[in-house]
């Protein structure tokens, strides 16, 4: 597994210093890069997990963007950093290039099925609790027509 992890940060490192000419900090994008889709990933499991009743532990802004600095921190000083990718001596071959473009679309698909599904769980959600416990109270303009009816 850390084999195909290698070669996506490989194909992104490859890609920010070949095609965008980057000299300054081509390992920071691919920190970055390989960050976002690594947490998309990961909270789309969450999404799935949660909407199959594994789990119900709901999150925040802040225990998202929590997790996603600490997952930059550990990819960037203990993978990226280290070049580990670059020793391992790669090629860039068309096939390789497609499956990482294969995994993109993979991961943005999935990401956006899953948090559908999850919106759409917690708007049934919230639709219940409104109509159970939420009762109207009588408007202004409701009063007023009763008034005129009475009369």
């Amino acid at each position: 597994m850390t084999k195909i992890y290698y070669y996506l940060l490989f194909r992104i490192y490859r890609f920010y210093a070949d095609v965008m000419k980057e000299r300054d900090m081509p390992l920071f994008y691919t920190s970055a890069v390989s960050t976002v889709f690594l947490f998309f990933n990961l909270i789309s499991i969450y999404f799935l997990l949660e909407n199959s009743g594994f789990i119900s532990y709901g999150l925040n802004k802040y225990i998202i963007l929590f997790s996603l600095c600490l997952l930059w921190m550990l990819n960037h000083f203990l993978i990226v950093k280290n070049e580990f990718f670059l020793k391992m001596n790669y090629a860039k071959k068309p096939l390789g290039g497609w499956l990482v473009i294969l995994y993109i679309i993979f991961t943005i698909i999935f990401s956006i099925v899953e948090v559908n599904k999850h919106r759409e769980k917690l708007l049934n959600e919230k639709r219940f609790d409104d109509t159970e416990y939420i009762k109207r109270k009588p408007s202004l303009e409701g009063k007023i027509i009763k008034w005129f009816n009475e009369l």
